[in-house]
Order: structure tokens, then C-alpha cells, then sequence
């Protein structure tokens, strides 16, 4: 479980924004995104959480990093794990530099995402 989004960021303004959740596990495979969307939201609404949760398994999160997926690449970048049993974020971390060091990546200016074109078969 990952928290990331204005809070971490130090841009929460009480009245206005909610907390937002990454939840990340194998046992979401079988369940499509649209009912894990649905469950976390009801969840969410029968504690009277003001919180976006959206939910991924591993690889799926793992292979947003790998596409330089800037909610993924701003979720590592700025996320602060909350609960990580198995230790999968330090995976996610590893493979986030990695993706940093191969593409070049690094924060624009107005907070985005750069990186580099890989180029093949160059001469």
C-alpha cells in the first residue's frame, strides 16, 4: 500500500483534497479493474474515507514503470509505502532506477516527466 498524491507532496489543503492510496497485491489478478475500482470505492465510502484507492498487481505496476508511466514513475518518485509485507517495493524502486538510468529520466520544470528515445540500429 503506497500513499502518494498532494499529501506527500506537502500540497494538501484540508478541505479540498483526499488522500490518495496505491494498493498493490497478487490477489487482485482474477478481479478486473473496473470491480477493484468499484470495491475500494465502496470500502472507501462505507468508513467515510476521503481517499482515491485504485489497486494493481505487481506486475502490473511493475510494467508502468517499465513504459515510463508518469503516474507510476510519480507514484515511486514520490510515494511513501504503508504497509509493503513481501517487499515489493523495493522492487519497484530498483526497477524505477533502472528505468532512470537507462532512459535518462528526471522531473521537468513544470513537474512532469523527460526522458530519452532509445535509438537502435544507429550507425
Amino acid at each position: 500500500m503506497i500513499l502518494h498524491g498532494s499529501l506527500v507532496k506537502g500540497q494538501f489543503i484540508d478541505k479540498f483534497s483526499d488522500i490518495d492510496i496505491i494498493v498493490i497485491s497478487p490477489k487482485l489478478k482474477n478481479i478486473d479493474f473496473k470491480n477493484r475500482f468499484l470495491m475500494l470505492l465502496e470500502e472507501a465510502q462505507k468508513h467515510l474515507l476521503k481517499a482515491d484507492i485504485i489497486a494493481y498487481t505487481p506486475q502490473e505496476f511493475l510494467k508502468m514503470i517499465k513504459e515510463l508511466n508518469p503516474f507510476a514513475l510519480d507514484a515511486v518518485f514520490y510515494g511513501v509505502p504503508l504497509y509493503d509485507e513481501k517487499g515489493f517495493w523495493r522492487r519497484a524502486v530498483k526497477e524505477f532506477e533502472e528505468c532512470k538510468k537507462k532512459y535518462s529520466l528526471r522531473k521537468t520544470e513544470t513537474n512532469g516527466w523527460a526522458w530519452k528515445t532509445a535509438i537502435f540500429n544507429q550507425k
